[in-house]
This record gives C-alpha cells, sequence and structure tokens, in this order.
C-alpha cells in the first residue's frame, strides 16, 4: 500500500508518512533475518505521477532540506534533498534523505512511497551468498558507481547499495568540476525561458504610444511584431539608435506592471537545474533589452542558474549575430542553443552552435529539422545531456 504526502501539510507529515511506509518493510526484514545487513537507512523513494506534480514537490521540499543534486538520470530529472531534521524509525536507525523522481516522458507512475535504499554492512557480493534463497534483482549490480541489488517484498522493494546516495553525489560533482572542458547552453529569453509574447507586447504597445504621442490599436502591434527591437521599431517609422533607446526606456517603465502577467513553462526550472548540476554554464541570450530580463529572472526564481546576459543594448546589432563577447564563451560542439525563432536558428549556426527550437511557449515553423523540435523543457533537457555525453565521450 502506498503513502500519499500532501505537499500542504508536508512538513507536519513527513515523518509519519514515511514511518507508516517504512514499518511494514521493516517487519519483513525482521522476519528474513535482513535487518541485521542494515548499517544506514540511506534514503526514501517518493514517486509522482507528473510534472507538475514534481516541480510542486520541489518546491515543498525546499524549506525541508537541502538540495542535494538534481541530475538528468536516466531518462528524467531526479531530486535529492537531505532533509534538516532527518526521520526517526523505530529500529533506531534516521532516514536522511528523500528522492524525488520526475516521470519519464509517456510513463505514468501511481502516486506514493515506492521504495526504500539501505546502505549494508557488507560487500554486496557477501549479502548475496548469505542469502541464496531471496530472489534478488541483480538488474544493477554491475554498475559503476553505486552497484545494488534489490528485493521486492510486499510492504515495498529494498534496495541494497554499498555506498550512500549522498557519497555518491559529492564524487560525482568533484568529477564534475575535474572536467577539462565547459559544456555551454545558450538560451533565448522570451518563449523559451518565459512564457511571455502578451505581455511582452502590451509593453511595448504602451511604449509605442508614448513615443509616437498617439493611440495605436492593439491589433498594429500583433500584425507588426517582429523578433528583434529595431525591426518591430522601423514598422513603426521609428528608425536609430538614439530613437531605439527612448522606446526601450518606455518599454523598461512599462515591463513591470505587465510582468506577472507572465508565466514560467513547466519544466524549466529543472531543466536549469539539472544543467547546473552537469556543470553546464547557462548563458541568456535575447533580443530584449539586459534590465527587464535581470529583473524578470530575478522575480519567477531563476536568476541563480544564469552565468551571463546578452542582451540588444539599443546600438549593438543584436539577434541574430551574437556579439564578439558571446562568441569568446561558446565553443563549437560544446554549446547549445535554444530559442523559438528563426534568429536563434540563425545564430546557433553563426556559433558553430546546436540547435534545439522550444515549443512550449508557441508553435511556430522555422524550418528546423525535426530531430530539433522539442514539446517541453524536459524534452530539450533530454536531446541536450545527450549531445553532451556524447561529445564528452568523443574527447
Amino acid at each position: 500500500m502506498r503513502n500519499h504526502l500532501t505537499t500542504g501539510g508536508l512538513g507536519k507529515d513527513l515523518s509519519a508518512v514515511v514511518n507508516a511506509f517504512v514499518e511494514p518493510i521493516f517487519k519483513e526484514l525482521v522476519e528474513l533475518d535482513l535487518l541485521k545487513e542494515i548499517s544506514e537507512v540511506d534514503h526514501v523513494c517518493y514517486r509522482v505521477p507528473d510534472v507538475a506534480s514534481y516541480e510542486e514537490f520541489k518546491r515543498a521540499f525546499s524549506p525541508l532540506g537541502l538540495l542535494l543534486s538534481e541530475a538528468f538520470i536516466n531518462g528524467r530529472p531526479i531530486a535529492c534533498y537531505k532533509l534538516h531534521t532527518p526521520i526517526k524509525t523505530s529500529i533506531g536507525l534516521e532516514i536522511g534523505v528523500v528522492e524525488l523522481p520526475a516521470p519519464r516522458e509517456g510513463v505514468a507512475y501511481p502516486e506514493g512511497f515506492e521504495h526504500i535504499e539501505i546502505v549494508t554492512g557488507a560487500d554486496l557480493q557477501v549479502l548475496l551468498k548469505r542469502y541464496p534463497t531471496l530472489s534478488f534483482n541483480l538488474q544493477n549490480y554491475s554498475a559503476a558507481s553505486n552497484r545494488e541489488v534489490s528485493l521486492k517484498l510486499k510492504s515495498g522493494v529494498v534496495k541494497f547499495h554499498e555506498r550512500s546516495l549522498e557519497e555518491v553525489i559529492l564524487e560525482e560533482k568533484a568529477a564534475i568540476k575535474k572536467r577539462p572542458e565547459k559544456w555551454i547552453a545558450v538560451l533565448d529569453f522570451d518563449d523559451t525561458l518565459l512564457d511571455s509574447r502578451q505581455p511582452f507586447l502590451m509593453a511595448i504597445h504602451k511604449a509605442l504610444e508614448k513615443y509616437l504621442g498617439k493611440s495605436i490599436p492593439f491589433k498594429a502591434i500583433e500584425e507588426k511584431a517582429r523578433p528583434t527591437f529595431p525591426e518591430f521599431f522601423a514598422n513603426f517609422g521609428i528608425l536609430g539608435a538614439e530613437a531605439f533607446e527612448s522606446v526601450i526606456e518606455f518599454f523598461k517603465l512599462e515591463w513591470p506592471f505587465v510582468m506577472n502577467a507572465c508565466s514560467v513553462p513547466l519544466g524549466i526550472p529543472s531543466l536549469l537545474s539539472c544543467l547546473v548540476s552537469e556543470g553546464v554554464d547557462i548563458h541568456v541570450w535575447t533580443a530584449r533589452d539586459e534590465d527587464t530580463v535581470k529583473t524578470s529572472l530575478k522575480t519567477f526564481g531563476i536568476s541563480q542558474f544564469v552565468k551571463s546576459i546578452h542582451a540588444f543594448d539599443g546600438r549593438s546589432v543584436g539577434k541574430p549575430t551574437p556579439s564578439d563577447r558571446l562568441r569568446s564563451i561558446c565553443s563549437e560542439g560544446r554549446t547549445i542553443l535554444v530559442g523559438d525563432s528563426q534568429a536563434d536558428c540563425l545564430g546557433a549556426s553563426s556559433l558553430g552552435a546546436k540547435f534545439l527550437q522550444a515549443l512550449w511557449a508557441h508553435e511556430g515553423a522555422i524550418g528546423a529539422p525535426n530531430e530539433a523540435l522539442c514539446s517541453s523543457p524536459l524534452v530539450a533537457l533530454s536531446k541536450m545531456m545527450a549531445v553532451y555525453q556524447s561529445n564528452q565521450d568523443k574527447s
């Protein structure tokens, strides 16, 4: 039987619900004479049915513990939290870590606690010899980093390891730091990191009306919209760097009034967190100004993932031509650019970067090949990690 948590009462109910799950497992381990093999109850695993639930539980667990890692493993993100207050169990051992996997693409999981993982006091080979009649699953017995055997009981699954999850995570982080070359991700802002099309047009609408001193139908704004400020402004007869800067200043004043109508697409926080966990440097490339990007990243809680911002300053060429500063950061074969527009696609080509098209905020045909199309941030993450790891294997 699965034991369910609610995000609203997580801090209050976690210990009781975890104990309700592990008690029957411990009872079965006693009956099998396996309890004596446990030197540490390493962690419990809580399954969720969809990405929305995964993001919701991440937010709920965040105040209860330290995020040890959020990494892309076996086709989906997995977040691991080290609890500030470990859970005491009836056998005298504490549970200090909760594992929260996102569901794999296209795979549904029932919600609830699924398994516990323990650290044994003996080599796994010794454990197998001691209990030759038990039906251990040996699928991950030869795993490189922390081999595993598991046992399916009536009350749940028990996985046996020789080292703790925290120890393995720290080891993997140390290995990433020693990597000789950085992996680079360049991400577009509007309609990639932020679902912002309508709020953006609303702010531009007010800015243009103020600059031109006349009323403009919003439909005209929608019809004449272009990916970059210079193209956009030119459609209203506004030309030259000084004029651009004046309109952009009006835009900056209007943006705070519409910004909260934007939203972070489902899966973006996990995409960013997983990339950073893998040692990827994230840079934002945008056709808008830097000030409103900084404000938005901070407001929506994703600024901590971003290494640098490359924005239109009113005078530079902007998209689709990358600045010299951005070129100096990127390296062919190690860079992936994710965006939604033709300008992003052309910019990727100019940088010698792999291009992936973000389709989650809106769909638009820009001639990108099918393998570049990403229906969600987690699909993009999967494709990004496949490219990075492939290039890492070649180096």
